[in-house]
């Protein structure tokens, strides 16, 4: 697998986990993810980072998000609470698990074809922190906006790929291991 057949596939596994991640059971509120081609539009002022990491490359993953109404209203929907019993801890707390859990697809997916990848937990930063990851030169990046069926936007996620030099993986173990039948383990992160 080169570079650009390893951003494709991350991208690929991204969109997938989004859907996955994002996806909120209620029926007053569903969700749409939209591919964006810069974050400079949304104005969160927080964000949640991850990072998945191998020898070879680094991958940053964020959930971009403001404590303001829309996002409450998405999160309060989803823990079937009203706003004004959630307060800033499960706030926060339900972030950070969908960071996680958005994250954690992710790594086990590239882990298919990729041994030996790290993560981290999530972090939760100022958005002026992000100047940090233009520091390490992404190869690629990908965003997606979350937004309601009123296309009011909640929250937004990225991906950012670094990678120190040219990547020499057998993509082909991945589809091996796809027409493999789950064994129904229980995956810790």
């Amino acid at each position: 697998m080169r570079n650009n057949d390893f951003h494709n596939e991350v991208k690929r596994l991204f969109f997938k986990g989004m859907d996955d991640a994002f996806y909120v059971n209620s029926d007053s509120c569903s969700t749409q993810i939209k591919e964006i081609n810069s974050v400079d539009q949304f104005e969160e002022n927080e964000v949640f980072l991850l990072t998945i990491s191998a020898l070879d490359f680094r991958v940053f993953v964020l959930i971009h998000f403001s404590n303001a109404e829309p996002c409450r209203r998405l999160i309060a929907d989803s823990l079937n609470a009203n706003d004004g019993k959630m307060d800033d801890a499960r706030f926060y707390d339900y972030l950070g698990e969908l960071g996680n859990t958005l994250c954690g697809a992710l790594k086990r997916d590239i882990n298919n074809f990729v041994p030996s990848l790290g993560m981290s937990t999530p972090n939760r930063l100022n958005h002026d922190c992000l100047n940090y990851i233009d520091t390490q030169k992404p190869e690629q990046k990908f965003h997606a906006l979350v937004n309601d069926q009123n296309d009011e936007t909640l929250c937004a996620a990225s991906i950012y790929i670094c990678t120190d030099q040219e990547l020499q993986f057998d993509y082909s173990q991945n589809k091996r291991l796809e027409e493999v039948d789950d064994t129904g383990e229980l995956e810790l992160f």
